[in-house]
């Protein structure tokens, strides 16, 4: 069974909508054995 996981991401932005911050978008792909993950 693969599973996957995924996340989205946005920005804060100042009074001019300049972004402050940014949280950034992940996603991640596992398949047996489940050692490690693959983009």
């Amino acid at each position: 069974m693969k599973v996957i996981a995924a996340d989205s991401g946005a920005a804060i932005l100042d009074e001019y909508f300049k972004p402050v911050s940014f949280v950034a978008s992940v996603a991640v792909l596992v398949e047996p054995p489940y050692r490690e993950p693959s983009a």
